[in-house]
C-alpha cells in the first residue's frame, strides 16, 4: 500500500515520515476510543499518555518497521468495534494482519479482548481461531517457498519446539520448559518499565490487559534480549493493548 508513494518521493525518508503520521494518528484513535468510555477530558490525557510515552518514541526513532503500524490500526478496530462500525473494525483487523507475520499474535489478543472485555466470546474466539490460523499458514506455508529456507526467526523459541503447534504445546503441557525463561529479574523490569508511564492503569482493568497475553508471551518466552528492549519495535502490539488497558482502568481511580 505505500509501495507508490516511492513514485512521488524515492527513499526511506518518506516511509519514516508515514510511520510518524501513522503512530501520531494513535493519539486520534485513543481520544475518539477513550471519549466512549471515560468522557473527552480524560481522554485526552490518556491520548497525550500514548503520545508522550517512551517506547513510542523508540520504536519511531528505530528505523522502519511495518509492526509499528499495528498501534494504532488495534486501537481504531476497537473504537470501531465500540461504535458498531463493524466494516471499519474489520478493515483495521485485516490491515493489522497485513503489517507482518507476527501481527496475527496481536489478533489473537483482539480476539481475547472481545471475548473478555466486551463478553462476545463466540466472537473473540472466532477472531482468536482465525488469527492463529493465519499465522500457522504465513510461517508453513506461504513463507518458506519464497525464502528457499524454512521460517528463521522461531529459533527464538527454539526451547519450547521447532514448528508453531509444537511452542503451542510445549505452553500448555511442558511449563519447565518456559518458567525459568519469564521468571528473571530482567524480564521483571521490562514489565515495570512498560507499565510506569501508564501509570500502571492497565492493572486495574485486568480483563483488557489480558488481551495482551498472547503478545507479551511471545516476547518473554523467547530467548533473544532484544525482544524485551521496551524501545524495539517488538512493543507494538503490547503497547496497543495496554493503552487500551489504561483507557479501560481509569474510570475505576474516580471510583
Amino acid at each position: 500500500l505505500l509501495a507508490p508513494l516511492q513514485w512521488v518521493w524515492p527513499g526511506a525518508a518518506v516511509l519514516l515520515v508515514v510511520q510518524t503520521l501513522i503512530l501520531g494518528a494513535g493519539g486520534i484513535a485513543v481520544f475518539k476510543f477513550g471519549e466512549r468510555v471515560v468522557g473527552p477530558r480524560a481522554a485526552a490525557t490518556l491520548a497525550a499518555g500514548l503520545l508522550l510515552n517512551p517506547s513510542l518514541h523508540g520504536i519511531n526513532l528505530r528505523d522502519i518497521h511495518p509492526a509499528a503500524f499495528a498501534i494504532t490500526l488495534l486501537v481504531a478496530a476497537a473504537w470501531a468495534y465500540e461504535a458498531g462500525r463493524w466494516g471499519w473494525c474489520a478493515a483495521a483487523l485485516v490491515l493489522t494482519l497485513a503489517c507482518r507475520e507476527d501481527a496475527a499474535v496481536a489478533v489473537v489478543g483482539f480476539g481475547v479482548w472481545l471475548a473478555l472485555a466486551r463478553r462476545r466470546w463466540a466472537l473473540g474466539a472466532a477472531v482468536a481461531a482465525v488469527s492463529l490460523l493465519i499465522l500457522w499458514v504465513d510461517l508453513a506455508i506461504v513463507m518458506p517457498p519464497y525464502r528457499g529456507e524454512p521460517y528463521s526467526h522461531l529459533h527464538r523459541w527454539r526451547h519450547l519446539g521447532d514448528s508453531l503447534p509444537d511452542i503451542l504445546v510445549s505452553l500448555v503441557f511442558r511449563p519447565w520448559r518456559w518458567i525459568a525463561v519469564v521468571a528473571t529479574w530482567p524480564k521483571l523490569v521490562y514489565l515495570l518499565a512498560l507499565l510506569a508511564p501508564l501509570g500502571f492503569l492497565p492493572l486495574l482493568a485486568p480483563r483488557a490487559l489480558a488481551a495482551a497475553v498472547p503478545a507479551l508471551a511471545m516476547n518473554l518466552l523467547s530467548l533473544d534480549p532484544i525482544l524485551i528492549n521496551r524501545r524495539a519495535q517488538y512493543q507494538a502490539y503490547v503497547l496497543a493493548i495496554s493503552v487500551l488497558s489504561a483507557v479501560e482502568g481509569y474510570p475505576r481511580i474516580k471510583r
